[in-house]
């Protein structure tokens, strides 16, 4: 492609101005400011349209021009011409072309057009700055050797540059015994993760353990509960059991001891009952030996037998009464006197009696001659006693009654007597006093079980809190998932970079088997005119060499900064020189430093040659340029302020 006119109706400070290009070699002149670089800028926004407004970038919108921002252009390719127009205002800034046969198209027609052309080519291989000479300066000699060769092979440092960004970005990624590398740090965290979800997998069966260990233990203590509040139950009803046994046994050992008083009475009674009936005894055979004598006064006096034997009945009759009466009153004094008096009263009472019939009786015997004197006075006695005896009979009789029930009590008293005498011989209360005292030690040990449950329980739930605090696997496994995908990411970037970097060092392996002999061949043609003949020849041996015209040859690390600018231009050119057909005029726009006036004059050749071939259109200010453009009768379009 070459150019053959621009139209300028604004951009930047140039407006309504067009401009007629050589197909050959031009020096488009003119000083600073004078709108060089708009016309470099105007010629790329052209052919692949207007950038966005950035705050690093120059922004070439007309300030003091009211009129359209953009212009036309007129270039040839392929032996066709094409007139291109595009204006920010229409068409969102898109193309209009308008092709050799009045057709028009769009912008993806251009880009057609111009394939394999598109602004990055354009601005790597056919446009020259002074800042890519600055580049080369600040780089060591091992980036050096391989910009230059990729600037040999693909017409720009861009590819070298691509493998050596895409292998910064495979490191940026990943590196072998890296720490900083994303890949090395997510790598790191996913081995931490999974060290962390196996210790939690087995946290978890752990934390199983711990469960089923927990829930056992609540099993148990609910049935420990269950046996206590049985056992608390048991313990009760025993203890009521026992209280009332210990109430009932005391009542007992109360009735024993009142019945062992009544025993030691009611034996003493008997005993004077014994002694009474003794001296009973002794009192009949009294009076039958009485009646033996009345017998014989009867005989001595039988005018008064009738007599005698009434008064021997009433004196019988006042012995059994007297006796009675006896008996009686030690019954009464029995029951009614309390404590000692009950068994010294008891026998008093029965000698006086036994004495006072025996003295009575003794006096009856000595009076007896004289009966018949006392024979009214006994009479009346006898009458007396008769009625007294009636009214003992009938006391008698409820005595006896009283009797019959004192002596059930006795009988009362043994049937409990024996009741508790067989209780206490089966041993049941010692038996349940030993069950209670068991079930009370039974009750301390579950007591005791149950404390150190709870206790084992507070440290399960602890342990649970602890472990469910670490997290949860399922999180833990997603987070290790995601990261796996992050990584499996990273890894596809990381072998997108790797596979990047063995492309480039492929390709330019394989433009160096075919291409860079010729590349080389042609290099060192240029680099023969650039330096005057002083060196003849590039090659390259592990690295990029020159070698001058009397054989000493050198590396680039021993050449001096202009003339590594020459090499370089040398090596451009060369790739340039090698393509079938131009897609694209070269640009420069001073592309050359350090550069004396021989190196100039050497350059001008060179640009003089080149263009017989390709159209270069050459941006600068430098004066002697211009002296040299024009002695040798090449073109020069001059600017004005």
């Amino acid at each position: 492609m070459k150019i053959k006119r621009i139209e300028i109706t604004g951009f930047g400070k140039i407006h309504q101005q067009t401009f007629e290009f050589s197909p050959n070699n031009q020096l488009i002149f003119g000083e600073n400011e004078t709108g060089k670089s708009t016309i470099f800028q105007f010629i790329e926004s052209m052919l692949f349209g207007f950038e966005k407004r950035i705050a690093s970038r120059r922004d070439y919108t007309p300030k003091h021009y009211a009129g359209s921002f953009g212009g036309r252009m007129t270039f040839e390719r392929d032996g066709k011409e094409y007139r291109l127009e595009r204006f920010r205002e229409e068409n969102k800034g898109a193309a209009t072309l308008f092709f050799p046969d009045g057709q028009t198209g769009d912008e993806q027609d251009l880009q057609r057009v111009l394939m394999p052309l598109n602004r990055e080519l354009f601005r790597q291989i056919f446009c020259f700055h002074q800042e890519q000479l600055r580049d080369f300066q600040t780089i060591d000699e091992a980036n050096l050797n391989r910009q230059l060769v990729s600037l040999g092979l693909s017409g720009s440092a861009s590819l070298m540059k691509a493998q050596e960004s895409a292998n910064k970005r495979a490191e940026e990624l990943f590196k072998p015994r890296g720490m900083n590398p994303e890949i090395n740090q997510q790598l790191r965290e996913l081995n931490e993760l999974s060290s962390n979800i196996y210790a939690l997998e087995k946290e978890q069966e752990s934390f199983r353990g711990v469960l089923a260990q927990l829930q056992e233990t609540k099993e148990r203590v609910a049935q420990l509960t269950e046996e206590e509040r049985y056992l608390k139950a048991e313990i009760a009803d025993l203890q009521a059991i026992l209280s009332e046994k210990k109430v009932k046994s005391q009542v007992i050992n109360e009735m024993q001891q009142e019945q062992e008083v009544d025993v030691l009475a009611f034996q003493t009674f008997q005993e004077a009952i014994r002694e009474a009936n003794i001296e009973k005894g002794r009192i009949t055979e009294k009076i039958a030996r009485i009646h033996q004598e009345l017998d014989e006064i009867e005989q001595k006096f039988p005018t008064i037998v009738n007599s005698r034997r009434r008064a021997e009945k009433k004196a019988s009759k006042l012995g059994v009464y007297a006796l009675v009466l006896s008996f009686v009153l030690s019954v009464i004094c029995f029951l009614f006197l309390n404590g000692v008096g009950k068994f010294v009263g008891f026998p008093l009472i029965i000698l006086g009696i036994i004495a006072f019939l025996f003295v009575g009786m003794k006096n009856q015997r000595n009076s007896f001659p004289l009966a018949k004197k006392k024979w009214e006075e006994l009479v009346a006695e006898l009458d007396f006693f008769n009625e007294e005896g009636r009214e003992i009979e009938e006391r008698l009789a409820k005595i006896t009654r009283d009797e019959q029930r004192y002596l059930s009590q006795p009988k009362n008293i043994s049937r409990i007597t024996r009741e508790a005498k067989r209780e206490n011989a089966d041993n049941e209360f010692l038996e349940m006093e030993q069950v209670l005292s068991e079930k009370q030690e039974t009750q301390a040990r579950i007591e005791h079980q149950l404390r150190n449950l709870h206790y084992e329980m507070q440290e399960l739930l602890f342990e649970q809190a602890r472990l469910e605090k670490n997290g949860s696997l399922d999180e833990l496994l997603q987070k290790r998932s995601s990261l796996q995908e992050k990584v499996l990411f990273l890894v596809k970037q990381y072998a997108k970079e790797k596979t990047r970097v063995q492309l480039i060092a492929n390709l330019l392996g394989e433009l160096s088997v075919h291409q860079l002999p010729n590349l080389l061949e042609k290099a060192s043609e240029y680099f023969a005119i650039l330096t005057s003949g002083h060196y003849k020849k590039v090659f390259f041996e592990q690295k990029l060499c020159v070698e001058k015209q009397d054989g000493e040859r050198f590396e680039l690390i021993s050449l001096s900064t202009g003339t590594r600018d020459q090499l370089m231009m040398s090596l451009r050119f060369a790739f340039l020189s090698l393509q079938d057909l131009p897609i694209s005029p070269v640009i420069i726009d001073d592309g050359w430093l350090n550069y004396d006036r021989k190196r100039k004059e050497a350059l001008g050749e060179l640009f003089r040659q080149f263009g017989k071939e390709n159209q270069i259109l050459l941006f600068s200010s430098d004066e002697r340029m211009r002296e040299i453009y024009q002695a040798k009768g090449e073109r020069v379009e001059h600017l004005q302020h």
